[in-house]
């Protein structure tokens, strides 16, 4: 009787233990967001134009969400595990059934507590949006190096946080060839087609990011500081169990650009009269160096020959406040980057199975212009005036100016302007309170579009892009929220 009195305790306290140790966590929002609305324009249709040039308030026709889940699996006096996964869905907004692309965009574990002298530091590994920086009323991330990775963050050192990660974002889809004899005993040519460049396969090709970051440090009152360095390592071949060595190369203009680059990254942040404004250089190098044109997700060139390009981005960004009811967002933004192509060979192959010969031409010879230099400079600019506890008036002012030099030629110049007018509702008088539902109507002026240019992309563009003017409008409603 005994054993059994003692064998119930054990089962009881085990399922106890049980219950405790397995209970379902509480599951939150984490980074939700979404955006949708109707609109019309000069053909009808709703479309975006330049957003991240000209601004974005009533200049957005799609419909997006970030539907981001977190819970806390366990909680200790000395550790706390943390899962977060987002799913982020996309579609073109125009009609009611329309089919809806769904992506992963997270999938991670963030642990606190494993470093006994620093119990904020966080070590994480999985797929996520990894210290994402970005400026909102033109929708670009000034930096992010997000995807498959791990790391160590938010380690206190000195007056400020010391980050370390490493990441992985791959570009797909790239066409290549096997530097062997035998290349071709997959009969890829015949007598139909030997006269084509060889292209039937696609690989991806894997894009190491090293990314260190210190913040926090505080020069003085009411300003912060970060610093960060990020080195990018696409991976240049890749051994095959039959063939050796793949050379991948582009389809048009020869081989892609594989070097190695690198991001360098200073802020300066400031509060004031309610405020803030924060000033951001960014130097990058290599298939980095498009960043200081386009100040867009770091992402890896690897179409242009740009092993010698350089980039320079300066962004001023922030919130000045007027008075009581006017406050001001702005952002203002230069950047160039030279060398961006330079002229090479391009490669077509021939040749029948266990015959490989090539042919070289120079890319300047094949209808291909080396860029020598690119430079853009932005301004927008939007004030909120409170009208009411729950509504405001929105005004927004973008407009962009691009020069691009071709080899041996002279530049060319690329100029528009966006003009909006909405009355928004909103839940406070703060210019960043969501969930937020406007009414707008939007004016669009393409200063240097030719109707003689074979280059219509200078112009306004409709909704399906087959056709440009010198002027266009939008106007319609349009919801947005983050939680």
């Amino acid at each position: 009787m005994k054993k059994l009195t003692m064998l119930a305790a054990c089962v009881a306290v085990a399922t106890l233990s049980s219950s405790v140790a397995f209970a379902a966590p509480t599951v939150d929002f984490s980074g939700t967001y979404f955006r949708s609305g109707l609109g019309s324009s000069r053909d009808g249709a709703h479309f975006t134009q330049n957003k991240d040039l000209l601004g974005r308030l009533g200049n957005e026709s799609d419909t997006y969400a970030d539907i981001g889940l977190g819970a806390n699996v366990l909680e200790t006096d000395d550790l706390s595990i943390r899962a977060e996964t987002m799913f982020a869905l996309s579609n073109d907004g125009t009609s009611r059934g329309e089919k809806t692309n769904t992506d992963l965009e997270q999938l991670n574990l963030q642990i606190k507590g494993l470093i006994p002298s620093d119990k904020n530091a966080v070590v994480w590994g999985g797929k996520r949006h990894y210290q994402r920086e970005d400026i909102h009323m033109i929708d670009k991330k000034y930096y992010n190096v997000s995807g498959l990775g791990g790391g160590l963050e938010y380690l206190q050192l000195g007056p400020g946080q010391l980050s370390l990660a490493w990441t992985r974002n791959d570009a797909d889809g790239f066409q290549y060839r096997y530097n062997d004899q035998n290349w071709n005993e997959w009969g890829w040519v015949d007598e139909s087609n030997r006269g084509y460049k060889l292209y039937e396969k696609s690989k991806s090709i894997n894009v190491n990011y090293l990314d260190a970051r210190y913040a926090g440090w505080a020069p003085w009152d009411g300003a912060w500081t970060e610093f960060g360095f990020t080195y990018a390592m696409p991976k240049k071949g890749e051994a095959d169990d039959r063939n050796g060595k793949v050379s991948f190369y582009e389809g048009y203009n020869g081989q892609f650009n594989l070097g190695d680059a690198y991001m360098a990254t200073a802020q300066l942040s400031q509060s004031f009269n309610g405020g803030w404004n924060k000033t951001i250089v960014q130097y990058t190098t290599g298939g980095l160096a498009h960043h200081a044109i386009d100040i867009g997700d770091s992402w890896m060139d690897f179409w242009h020959n740009s092993d010698n390009a350089k980039g320079l981005n300066i962004i001023n960004t922030g919130v000045t406040s007027i008075c009581e009811n006017l406050s001001v967002l702005h952002v203002v933004a230069y950047g160039f980057e030279n060398h961006v192509s330079e002229d090479y060979y391009t490669t077509s192959f021939y040749g029948q199975k266990g015959d490989v010969s090539s042919k070289l031409t120079k890319a300047s010879e094949n209808g291909y212009t080396p860029i020598d230099r690119q430079d853009s400079f932005r301004v927008v600019v939007r004030p909120s005036y409170q009208l009411t506890k729950y509504t405001r008036l929105l005004a927004e002012v973008g407009a962009y100016w691009n020069h691009t030099k071709y080899a041996g030629q002279d530049k060319v110049l690329e100029r528009q302007q966006k003009y909006t007018l909405a009355y928004a509702i909103a839940p406070t008088a703060d210019i960043f309170s969501r969930p937020e539902l406007r009414f707008y109507v939007t004016y669009l002026h393409a200063s240097d579009w030719d109707r003689s240019d074979a280059n219509w992309t200078k112009g306004i563009r409709n909704h399906d892009g087959d056709k440009y003017y010198q002027d266009n409008y939008m106007f319609g409603i349009q919801a947005e929220a983050w939680w």
